[in-house]
């Protein structure tokens, strides 16, 4: 029991000298998640849906929103253009909000929603004939009868 007791300590030295301490890089470094790029659609699609919801959870929204514009023709989660369309307004990148409307009403063209955000972004940018557009399309999905119809696209 006495030779434990003395290997013991040299032991525990060599274990807490193997222990490196941690840098600032280090734990900087778990706020970024690694590209990966994958050859079939399937396993692409599905990693980069779970990147960009990833990042959209650690609040990295700049991040998700360039990696989703990036794999945008990939993507078909409705939820996530509509987060991303609120996050790209928010951010003032209207091209991306313009991306993500055009495609966004491929996908769904019977979704007022990608209208709403579609002219948003033209307004801002200052195209008036694609918010014209995007204006007409509106018109025609939401079928407005009266005053208070055109309040969604206000709101």
């Amino acid at each position: 029991m006495r030779n434990y007791l003395n290997i013991l300590p040299i032991i525990m030295l060599l274990f807490v000298s193997s222990c490196s301490n941690n840098s600032d890089d280090s734990i900087n470094s778990d706020s970024e998640f690694p590209k990966i790029n994958f050859t079939g659609d399937k396993y692409s699609h599905l990693y980069n849906s779970l990147y960009i919801n990833l990042a959209l959870k650690k609040s990295l929204e700049n991040e998700a929103l360039t990696a989703f514009i990036e794999n945008i023709n990939s993507m078909d989660d409705i939820t996530l253009f509509e987060k991303l369309s609120r996050i790209s307004k928010k951010l003032y990148r209207y091209d991306d909000m313009q991306v993500i409307a055009d495609k966004w009403i491929d996908l769904s063209g019977e979704s007022y929603l990608a209208f709403m955000y579609g002219l948003s972004a033209a307004i801002d940018d200052n195209n008036l004939d694609k918010a014209q557009t995007y204006f007409d399309g509106f018109v025609r999905v939401a079928n407005p009868e009266d005053k208070s119809d055109y309040s969604k696209l206000i709101f």
